[in-house]
């Protein structure tokens, strides 16, 4: 392409590339797969039911993180967590 273009061709038509990808060909792939609407998959809390909202509230108040290092690692008791 250096060849072919020239060497002072070269950093603009870089620039150009990463523009049109940047700004149009990776949101255009974003929203393809994006279903449609996007708000209408999204369900409210007072409308979920009652399996649904035991479910929400237990991830709510759980960190997994924490809950996966501590499973993961055996606790001696000399080092213990805190806040």
């Amino acid at each position: 392409t250096k060849e072919t273009m020239g060497e002072g061709t070269m950093l603009p038509a870089i620039v150009i590339w990463l523009a049109f990808d940047i700004f149009i060909l990776n949101p255009l792939m974003y929203l393809m797969v994006l279903p449609k609407p996007i708000r209408a998959h999204i369900k409210k809390v007072e409308d979920l039911s009652e399996l649904e909202k035991r479910i929400y509230e237990e991830d709510k108040n759980g960190n997994k993180r924490a809950e996966k290092i501590l499973k993961k690692y055996k606790i001696t008791g000399r080092n213990k967590y805190t806040d």
